[in-house]
């Protein structure tokens, strides 16, 4: 969210509107520092629960803990589909951060279901996750084996 500053001014009885230099100054330098409007994929988004509206949350520890270590990362927000989270890639240069097989805690923010999957590609053990609903801690049978996701039903 952009804030503005505006400034009022009485001069001569009347009020101006003065908008600051810094302001402006600001407000570009925001602009130059937000992320792309359509982003898929961020990573170490810090702990939760809190998750970007329209976007599938997971973290490496219980309770929405980000706790990335020197292979892994602590947590991403997506909003595509993941094949393989042993190997995702944000640009061509920065390619193999991985999540894979230490999820231990999701939050959906999106209207859709999710389903995740304990192999890549889509198959092994399924997990679905309905629209809006989180998890602190996943269950057992389930915990540190995600590796890959997608939108839509099981």
């Amino acid at each position: 969210m952009i804030t503005y500053v505006v400034m009022f001014r009485k001069l001569g009885g009347r009020w101006k509107l003065r908008i600051a230099a810094a302001a402006v100054a600001a407000v570009v330098a925001t602009l130059a520092q937000a992320a792309p409007a359509h982003a898929d994929v961020w990573t170490n988004i810090g702990n939760g629960p809190y998750c970007f509206s329209g976007y599938m949350c997971f973290w490496s520890r219980w309770n929405f803990v980000d706790h990335p270590s020197y292979t892994k990362q602590g947590s991403i927000a997506t909003n595509q589909n993941i094949p393989n989270f042993g190997r995702m890639c944000i640009t061509r240069e920065e390619c193999g951060f991985s999540m894979q097989d230490v999820t231990s805690s999701w939050v959906n923010a999106t209207n859709s279901t999710w389903c995740l999957y304990s192999d890549n590609w889509y198959s092994g053990l399924r997990f679905r996750v309905a629209a809006w609903e989180w998890w602190a801690n996943i269950p057992d049978w389930f915990n540190d084996k995600l590796s890959s996701a997608r939108w839509g039903e099981c």
